[in-house]
């Protein structure tokens, strides 16, 4: 205990210099010292009637229907985005579990009575050498603990390392890039299981849709694609 103490004052230490040396942006300012209640307020899009709603969408693409928590083009959203992705920021990361456990609680399942598992979608070993950690597991690490889910962190593994997806113009060549990069380290417990599939940011699909693929060759009964923004 008393070691994670010192490294995370270590840390806060760093990150003080670091802020003195190189400002902070406005944006990124405001959204660190943000609740959830402030997040919310900032990235509510506004309905024909001028008011106020919260965003979760349901989109149809190649990966079957996606829910995404929050609008991308959102500036607070897509700040947010950055700063997980790039910076690791786990104030971010503790933000976004907030609004990820309000949706698992509400989960929108075909049958209530049966195992949860959530996945982060994976990254290769050579990005994760290079960024040091996988977004997705940041924001698991910050959820709190719910009845009947577990986090499967291992369960989904990316096999090589595949260039972006942006590079590719065609949904064709983007299925052909992702095509037989994941697999699945274990089966047991797989079967009947309903996988809760994580990711950040929902673009063509085609990165969950081979996910997906693989999950349920593997033998999960039922996969519910989720990102945090679209």
């Amino acid at each position: 205990m008393k070691q994670n103490n010192f490294i995370t004052w270590i840390e806060n230490v760093i990150n003080t210099f670091f802020d003195l040396i190189f400002p902070k942006e406005k944006t990124v300012l405001e959204l660190e010292s943000m609740n959830k209640q402030d997040f919310e307020l900032a990235t509510k899009k506004q309905d024909k009637k001028g008011l106020n709603a919260k965003f979760t969408a349901r989109v149809i693409n190649s990966a079957g229907e996606t829910y995404s928590l929050f609008e991308y083009r959102n500036r607070y959203v897509r700040t947010a985005i950055w700063l997980l992705k790039y910076k690791g920021n786990k104030k971010i990361a503790a933000l976004f579990a907030l609004f990820l456990q309000d949706f698992l609680l509400n989960l929108p399942v075909s049958e209530k009575n049966t195992s949860f598992f959530i996945v982060p979608i994976p990254i290769s070993k050579e990005r994760r050498k290079e960024r040091g950690f996988n977004q997705i597991e940041l924001v698991l690490k910050e959820l709190t603990p719910l009845p009947g889910f577990s986090i499967k962190i291992d369960l989904l593994v990316k096999n090589k390392n595949t260039p972006p997806q942006t590079s590719f113009k065609g949904r064709k060549d983007r299925l052909k890039n992702l095509e037989g990069c994941f697999s699945v380290t274990s089966e047991v417990g797989l079967a009947g299981a309903t996988i809760i599939l994580l990711d950040d940011v929902l673009t063509t699909g085609s990165t969950l849709a081979e996910a997906r693929r693989t999950l349920f060759v593997s033998g999960a009964h039922e996969v519910i694609a989720v990102t945090l923004a679209h």
